[in-house]
């Protein structure tokens, strides 16, 4: 890796909208990290891979409808801290 950093380096977008894009991964990655498992999940395989709620479903051995609830809360848990933790 650091073999490949003087051609990373020379890619790094440092302008102002590739640092925002940079800051809002950032956060993202921060608020994936504090999600309870059972949301990460399910946000992974269903809303950042594609998988349906039927193909989640079967891999987490859960029903079609925890799916769409923890989805749903996965969703609501990222808006929250995405936010600052308001509401």
């Amino acid at each position: 890796m650091v073999e490949e950093y003087a051609a990373l380096r020379a890619k790094a977008d440092t302008s102002s909208r590739g640092m925002r894009a940079l800051l809002q991964l950032a956060d993202l990655d921060y608020v994936l990290a504090r999600l309870p498992l059972k949301y990460w999940e399910v946000v992974l395989l269903h809303g950042m891979l594609g998988l349906s709620q039927e193909q989640t479903a079967g891999l987490l051995h859960i029903s079609q409808q925890a799916v769409s609830k923890r989805y749903r809360q996965g969703l609501e848990e990222i808006t929250y801290w995405i936010n600052g933790g308001l509401e």
